[in-house]
């Protein structure tokens, strides 16, 4: 009998499909790190360096080797000189297309800078910093200018974008669009490449609402009120500005029994404040006025002169409904060096009932004598001296205030073992220098040094500086710089960083402030 031949063929493929099954070990597909693959720019239109393009060119094109990805492409290619309205950018697989809403200028070299966050699609490698150009003229401008941003306080340097001015008056500067924009780098450096010949009038600005102008008090500056050439050996240094032009005003009115706490948005000068012919009873630290028994139904008339000598006239409204004040008084620091005193500080002008303060030692009575304002009440040993590695008890506290909660705290004092000093002599100092010696590690502690001698003791571990306020005005102040007046802030030097340690002291050290 002979059997039909698909049933051969299909005994035979299940057979062999049998014996595979046996013999094949299946193992799963392993995932490994993606190979990374930096984009590569294939194709772009304008060419770099490309010159005699049409200034009614509509569309800027770069094509790369792979997909890619931009997290925010609108801030990812900044173009200089600015275009405005700002262009339409849009990541297309593997191509970026910039469509321009302008006209590009005539004989103008532009160039687009990048910043690293073009990323190749599935690796996330990020295409290097990339700097293009082109221009709208028959060649290629070649002058740099860099320069960097420094603040006189050393505070962290915002995002911020730097501008160039040719051919205006200096009050123009922030007023116009500038010839020239680039991008701060986080280390404070900036750089223009690509520029023509001339003198520059410099600017940077943290631009709130994109438009390339200082029109705004939010935004933060530094000014070069002086020119300079990108032929010059020496880099120019703008100094941070922190806007003493922003308006005056009330941040917050507080209210606790018969006692009125205003808090301005800027600091105002004491002798110089009051509201409606009304003096605080006191202010505190230039932001805080106090006052008794103020008519909340009135307008406030504010009539005062801010820590940089603006005269301020304002009409204010006063709202009690924002917060309330805690009614309470509270101990500084539990652990005090032996030089110092006892603190005691109130949110709010208070009676201290200083004949009830009783400190216990060991349960020993320890003669003391006390130093007091409206907020803040010190506590001294009458011997000058706390003993080191001790503790005490200070008691009746109710008493002294009836807002504080209970009768008995302790405080504990530094033993010297486990802190520094310095002493020594200042040198480099000039007539008008306001000399401090501050902890870089926490800036609220700083001691004013008197003269050029100076003796610090109990400091606790850590980096520590003397800084120079070159006042200029003699108003005992440091002033922040005026934009409007092109005023630059009054300059700090700075000696070198000290490292204090436990249980050590410079001795005799001569200090330079550069």
């Amino acid at each position: 009998m002979v059997k039909p031949a698909f049933l051969l063929n299909t005994a035979y493929f299940f057979l062999l499909f049998v014996f595979l099954q046996g013999c094949a070990h299946v193992v799963p597909l392993t995932g490994g790190e993606m190979p990374k693959r930096i984009p590569k720019i294939i194709y772009q239109s304008p060419e770099n360096k490309a010159v005699n393009v049409p200034v009614n060119t509509t569309k800027l094109i770069f094509k790369f080797d792979t997909y890619i990805k931009c997290s925010n492409p609108q801030q990812e290619f900044f173009i200089s000189p600015p275009i405005l309205p700002a262009p339409d950018i849009q990541v297309k697989a593997k191509s970026i297309e910039i469509k321009l809403k302008a006209p590009l200028q005539p004989n103008t070299c532009y160039t687009i800078q990048t910043n690293s966050t073009i990323q190749e699609y599935y690796s996330s490698t990020a295409l290097p910093a990339q700097n293009i150009v082109f221009s709208t003229g028959n060649q290629i401008d070649t002058l740099t200018l860099s320069g960097t941003i420094k603040d006189e306080l050393q505070k962290k340097l915002p995002s911020m974008i730097v501008c160039a001015y040719q051919n205006i008056p200096l009050d123009s500067i922030g007023k116009v669009l500038p010839d020239y924009t680039t991008l701060l780098q986080p280390d404070g450096s900036f750089v223009f490449r690509y520029i023509r010949a001339g003198n520059y009038y410099l600017m940077a600005l943290k631009d709130a609402n994109n438009n390339y102008k200082k029109d705004l008090p939010n935004e933060i500056t530094a000014i070069l009120p002086t020119l300079t050439n990108p032929k010059d050996s020496i880099k120019p240094v703008l100094t941070l500005l922190h806007d003493a032009q922003a308006p005056l005003k009330i941040q917050s009115v507080d209210t606790l029994k018969k006692s009125w706490r205003i808090t301005l948005s800027k600091g105002v000068l004491h002798d110089k404040t009051h509201i409606q012919d009304k003096k605080p009873i006191i202010l505190q630290d230039y932001k805080k006025l106090y006052f008794n028994n103020i008519n909340p139904q009135l307008l406030l008339i504010l009539n005062t002169t801010d820590s940089t000598g603006k005269k301020q006239i304002d009409t204010l409204k006063i709202s009690t409904a924002k917060s309330k004040w805690k009614d309470k008084v509270s101990i500084l620091k539990t652990q005090i060096l032996p030089n110092e005193p006892l603190t005691l500080y109130s949110e709010y002008p208070v009676q201290w009932n200083i004949n009830a303060i009783q400190i216990y030692q060991d349960k020993k009575l320890i003669p003391i004598h006390c130093d007091t304002n409206a907020f803040v009440l010190k506590i001294y040993s009458q011997k000058g001296f706390w003993q080191e590695s001790s503790t005490y008890q200070i008691q009746n506290l109710s008493q002294i205030n009836m807002s504080i909660d209970t009768t008995v705290k302790t405080f504990s004092i530094i033993s010297e073992k486990n802190t520094g000093g310095i002493s020594g002599t200042i040198q480099g100092k000039k007539p008008n220098d306001i000399i401090y010696f501050v902890s870089i590690d926490n800036p609220m502690v700083r001691y004013k040094v008197e003269n050029e001698k100076f003796e610090f003791m109990y400091l606790n571990p850590g980096n520590y500086q003397f800084i120079a306020i070159e006042d200029t005005n003699n108003d005992g102040l440091w002033n922040v710089g005026n934009f409007e007046k092109k005023e630059l802030p009054e300059k700090i030097r700075y000696s070198k960083v000290y490292n204090i340690r436990a249980n050590w002291i410079y001795e005799d050290e001569t200090v330079n402030i550069l």
